[in-house]
C-alpha cells in the first residue's frame, strides 16, 4: 500500500498545483465565455473578437481570435480565461495582408498590402449593434455580414 502511496504521490501534486489560474487581486471573477463569429452563415476563421465594456472605467481588456469553426474563447488581459461580468459591444477584424519582395534570412517578405475581411462597421465597438452582457458561463453566435476585401491605408 505505501508504494501505491508513492507512485501517486507525484500526480496528486501536480493536480493539486494546477488548481486554477492565479488571478490579479483586484480582478474581478471571471466567466467562461465563447463567441462564434460567422459571415453570411459561414465560420470566420482568423477574426479577432474584442469586447469594449459600457463602463468608461473598465481596466480589463477582453479579447479572442476565432479558430477554423469561428468559435473565440474568449481572454481577459490575454492571459486569463474568461470574461468579468458586464455589458460589453462588440467589434470584429480580420485582416489580410499581401508580402511580395525579398525576404532577410530568418524574416517574412515585406507586406505590400493589408486588406480588412469584415464590414467597417463591425470593426469599431461603438458602431458595430453587436452587443453582448455576460453574467456567466456564456456560449452566443453573431453574424457579420457578407465576406469583404477592403483596402487598408498603410501609414
Amino acid at each position: 500500500m505505501k508504494k501505491v502511496i508513492i507512485a501517486f504521490l507525484p500526480l496528486f501534486l501536480f493536480v493539486l498545483g494546477c488548481g486554477g489560474q492565479r488571478l490579479p487581486s483586484d480582478m474581478p471573477k471571471l466567466y467562461p465565455v465563447k463567441l462564434t463569429i460567422t459571415q453570411k452563415g459561414t465560420p470566420c476563421a482568423g477574426a479577432s473578437v474584442f469586447l469594449a465594456n459600457e463602463d468608461s472605467n473598465f481596466k480589463w481588456a477582453v479579447t479572442g481570435v476565432t479558430d477554423q469553426t469561428g468559435v473565440a474563447e474568449l481572454k481577459t488581459n490575454g492571459s486569463y480565461t474568461g470574461a468579468p461580468a458586464g455589458k460589453y459591444n462588440i467589434s470584429v477584424r480580420k485582416d489580410e495582408y499581401v508580402r511580395e519582395g525579398e525576404s532577410k534570412p530568418g524574416s517574412p517578405a515585406p507586406i505590400t498590402a493589408q486588406f480588412q475581411m469584415v464590414e467597417e462597421k463591425y470593426t469599431v465597438p461603438s458602431t458595430s449593434g453587436l452587443s453582448i452582457e455576460i453574467k456567466g458561463k456564456t456560449n452566443e453566435t453573431f453574424d457579420v455580414g457578407e465576406a469583404v476585401k477592403t483596402s487598408v491605408k498603410r501609414i
